[in-house]
């Protein structure tokens, strides 16, 4: 198979993740049992995902008793939820259904089998690693996309392949994420999380996912790894476009960032004052999405081309529920930077809309970079003489113990300066002289990164990082040229 960047990185983390399904936070089990399957259970009499789905393969089953129907799941992980739902299909006394399942995935697909073999499921059912455009070769009459729609880039291309595979006859189920991208929040819900995390206790500030206190929330952009969210915030809209919604139900915003595994563990719905904490967040978190002033970020829909009218709960029907407004919304507007400002790359600071290819998520402090290359364009608030200017990068290189520091490649402008070396363990500068090309003026420094080698926290067994570390970009500025500063590149 050829899989891109993203989508290796991807594979080769399920892979090695046995405990994909662990034991979730008891906040995040307190909040879906009172905010989702209470409601599901009342609009469908499913109050999880595997229920909803076999709800309405049954369904579907039920109306055609005389055919054998396709099933196909992309992206089926370990076929977990997958064998849950056939064994729960069958247990209803459908027999007409067999589910073909494909993931890229190679160690995930083999505890899938195992599985199904714990489970004495060997007819009716195949789980092979493949990608999920090899589902489309002919026609399905059910097609599951669990939590992966948020995982793919060509959306448009997908859902047109779901919609001819299903035609006028199938359905296509689904549970995802639908908020921002990334996972992130949109500038609504920041402004009603700030002032409540600055009043909460730091016992509930600890991050599980990254393992450090946040002060502030950080608004963690997963998408910079592993394609994690990359269009989520496109997800609806498209589908939305594509296709007739039979069932829909979203829920949660601001419950679904705090109560989820990276803070969720800190709350414990058994302690009285905890519960009555996460009551008042949920309710918050509930009214506002009914108000229409935040969005879900959570969704189980059952689509199809049937024209058949929608399921919903209240007036939250999958329009009501999308963000389309303001599509600029959640940007910072473009700044322009100026000789001697820092173009300081921290989270929830405007430069990091600079920010190109090859970055993580911005921290406190710096962006690591997370490819073997990357790049920054810092557009300037005027047209600058290069022949009285220096660029001063500020920064450090990831040195594993051990390991000589390597020099990397730096093209500004497009004239490259070879043999940089950033201290490794500390932070340090590099400065490079300005005309660049024989251009003697310019109003954009467009800024390449070349690493020869790249490490990962996880494959040094330092921590479970699967990032591609080289360089923590801290800041840029732009400085007299008549300085002298040690360390200079020219």
């Amino acid at each position: 198979m050829d899989l891109d960047y993203a989508t290796e990185q991807a594979a080769k983390l399920y892979s090695l993740s046995e405990d994909i399904h662990g034991a979730l936070p008891r906040s995040t089990s307190y909040w879906t049992d009172k905010y989702v399957s209470r409601i599901m259970s009342s609009l469908w009499g499913a109050p999880d995902v595997e229920a909803f789905y076999a709800k309405c393969i049954i369904d579907l089953c039920q109306e055609h008793p005389e055919k054998k129907l396709r099933a196909v799941s992309l992206g089926c992980g370990d076929a977990f939820i997958e064998l849950e739902v056939y064994k729960r299909v069958i247990e209803s006394g459908c027999h007409n259904i067999r589910f073909d399942c494909v993931d890229v995935a190679e160690g995930a697909v083999a505890r899938g089998k195992q599985r199904a073999v714990e489970m004495s499921i060997s007819t009716d059912f195949d789980l092979r690693v493949d990608i999920y455009e090899s589902l489309f070769d002919k026609p399905a009459d059910v097609v599951i996309a669990n939590q992966v729609l948020h995982h793919i880039v060509d959306l448009e291309g997908l859902f047109s392949s779901i919609s001819r595979a299903i035609g006028t006859h199938g359905i296509f189920i689904s549970a995802d994420m639908i908020g921002r991208n990334g996972h992130m929040l949109w500038p609504e819900a920041l402004a009603i999380l700030d002032p409540l995390w600055q009043q909460l206790p730091d016992k509930f500030k600890y991050n599980h996912c990254l393992r450090r206190l946040e002060s502030q929330y950080s608004n963690w952009d997963n998408s910079k790894e592993a394609n994690e969210g990359i269009r989520a915030q496109d997800i609806l809209p498209c589908l939305i476009d594509n296709f007739g919604f039979e069932k829909f139900f979203a829920a949660g915003n601001l419950a679904v960032a705090i109560f989820g595994r990276h803070f969720g563990y800190n709350f414990n719905p058994e302690v009285d004052q905890e519960r009555d904490l996460i009551d008042r967040i949920s309710d918050t978190d509930y009214n506002l999405i009914d108000f229409g002033y935040l969005k879900p970020t959570l969704m189980y829909a059952c689509m199809s081309n049937r024209g058949r009218s929608t399921q919903i709960y209240r007036h939250w029907s999958p329009e009501f529920c999308a963000r389309r407004n303001d599509p600029a919304a959640g940007h910072y507007a473009i700044k322009r930077f100026g000789k001697d400002e820092a173009v300081e790359f921290s989270e929830r600071l405007p430069a990091i809309e600079c920010l190109r290819e090859g970055w993580s998520s911005p921290e406190v402090g710096g962006v690591w970079s997370n490819a073997s290359h990357s790049s920054v364009s810092v557009p300037l608030n005027g047209i600058y003489n290069g022949g009285a200017l220096k660029l001063q990068i500020y920064g450090m290189q990831y040195q594993p113990d051990g390991v000589e520091n390597i020099p990397i490649t730096i093209s500004v402008n497009g004239k490259e300066f070879r043999d940089v070396r950033f201290p490794g363990h500390q932070i340090g500068a590099a400065w490079i002289e300005l005309p660049l090309n024989g251009v003697d003026d310019f109003e954009t420094l467009a800024v390449h990164f070349e690493y020869p080698k790249t490490w990962s926290a996880l494959e040094l067994g330092l921590a479970d990082d699967t990032r591609q570390l080289a360089l923590r970009l801290i800041f840029f500025a732009l400085r007299d040229n008549h300085e002298q500063k040690p360390g200079q590149i020219s």
